[in-house]
């Protein structure tokens, strides 16, 4: 083989090898792609909490989007979806239009554009995306991410909210209306339990969590030894307790005082007063304190990851005794310039050395005898941050779920929730989308073969130079 034709083969292998190293690299960057996140707080990337629930995922997922072909909804679901499926084999997903496949829509049992179907062996699950003024879908990574748990797991947890005189009313739009709305938006069972009754006042068998809110009248011992007793056998229990005094219902009298105190937890006598700058800042009352302290625990270590502000309106403190097995543990402390008022209140704010005491002040606390047989306890010293008028305020919401999903022991909610604001797209048309394939498939390999007649064009030179 002469020279020139050895050059030209040895030239044309080379050239192989780097296409065939440029296709490498492309098939990889399908297979595993690198994503970026520019965005302000990572709003286009998956939050923590979504993460957890996919990664809880045992066996494989499909989801199936009915929606008509136009943008810029199919981009949206588009990013969404491979932003669920990527790096997880198990999860599967297609978009279908249900105009051009009725069929497909018909035997799935679709009937509405813009549904969600999700499957996961032979249990089913489906929404329907919302629609806006304009006639346009949003597809929300919460709406999904609920979906993607709900389908997962064996059965909703049942969340029990007792319910008779002095407790707050589970069907009042004032009282826990609200609560119970958002609590079975985010999958959960929730009932009304009327232990009043019932005879001997006993929890329902079944239930997850049991929720105290408010009581402010003496419970009969029959309902504390049934509460005791279901403590005692592993159960959840979420008391809500308020300070005593003119300006909010007792709950002095409710006869709780017993089983608080033996898992380490007193109420304190008097309500708290707030002066920090947080409560300045936002114009609160100085009777609403703005938590912006949290301990280290699961349910708080989403606010230490992510901070959020908590409003207690009109609540009182609690003490913790260091000698309880297990020991509580603080969740929601109040600022160094908040006090507890134990004083005759006459509409003046002011701090009496000989009868109130400086904080900071513990708000929130938990405990957890899972180890020795018992459950968890978590006690709030407020309840109207459940309520309809303060629910929705900053991170009100959230801290309830996530004092219900540590109670129901649901780990995988135990995380950062997704951002409240809609996150921006890139959105990109049918020509972008061919522009894209271009360089992908085109542009990509040939600047990888691009060194190649550089370095034979170089060669010559310096060849003709010698």
């Amino acid at each position: 083989m002469s020279g020139r034709r050895g050059h030209l083969v040895q030239s044309g292998l080379r050239a192989a090898v780097l296409l065939g190293i440029g296709a490498l690299l492309v098939f990889l960057a399908g297979r595993h792609p690198w994503r970026w996140d520019l965005s302000p707080q990572k709003t286009n990337s998956l939050s923590e909490q979504t993460l957890s629930i996919l990664d809880a995922v045992d066996g494989p997922l499909h989801v199936t989007l009915f929606l008509p072909d136009r943008e810029p909804e199919r981009s949206r679901a588009t990013a969404l979806l491979g932003a669920f499926a990527a790096g997880r084999p198990g999860f599967s997903w297609e978009l279908v239009d249900p105009g051009q496949h009725p069929r497909r829509a018909l035997a799935a049992g679709i009937s509405e554009p813009g549904t969600v179907l999700l499957e996961r062996g032979e249990r089913r699950e489906s929404f329907v995306a919302a629609v806006d003024a304009q006639g346009v879908y949003g597809f929300r990574e919460q709406d999904l991410a609920r979906a993607v748990l709900a389908v997962s797991r064996e059965r909703k947890a049942r969340v029990l909210v007792a319910q008779g005189p002095g407790l707050l009313s589970l069907d009042d739009a004032a009282g826990l209306a609200t609560m119970k709305a958002l609590l079975e938006f985010d999958d959960y069972e929730v009932e009304a339990w009327h232990p009043l009754t019932l005879r001997g006042g006993r929890v329902s068998e079944g239930a997850d969590v049991v929720i105290l809110a408010g009581p402010h009248r003496r419970l009969p011992p029959p309902v504390l030894n049934s509460l005791q007793i279901y403590l005692e056998a592993g159960g959840a229990l979420l008391v809500l307790l308020d300070p005593r005094g003119e300006m909010a219902d007792s709950s002095a009298a409710a006869g709780l005082e017993g089983l608080l105190r033996a898992r380490g937890i007193r109420p304190a006598p008097g309500f708290v007063v707030d002066l920090g700058e947080e409560n300045i800042n936002l114009g609160k009352g100085f009777e609403v304190p703005v938590i912006a302290r949290f301990g280290p625990h699961p349910v708080t270590l989403p606010f230490l990851k992510r901070p959020e502000l908590v409003c207690l309106p009109l609540a009182r403190a609690l003490d913790l005794s260091e000698d309880a097995a297990p020991r509580p543990q603080a969740l929601a402390v109040s600022s160094p310039k908040s006090f507890e008022e134990r004083g005759d209140w006459g509409g003046h704010v002011h701090f009496d050395e000989n009868t109130d005491r400086g904080g900071p002040l513990v708000l929130a606390a938990a405990s957890d005898s899972s180890a020795a047989g018992g459950g968890p306890l978590l006690v709030v010293g407020d309840s109207h941050f459940v309520t309809g008028a303060h629910i929705d305020w900053r991170g009100n919401a959230d801290f309830l779920l996530n004092a219900v999903a540590w109670l129901s022991r649901e780990s995988q909610r135990l995380a950062p929730r997704p951002p409240r604001h809609d996150s921006t797209l890139l959105r990109i048309d049918r020509r972008g989308r061919r522009l894209y394939l271009l360089f992908s498939l085109v542009l990509l390999p040939l600047a990888v073969l691009a060194p190649w007649p550089l370095r034979r064009l170089w060669a010559r030179r310096r060849r003709r130079k010698a």
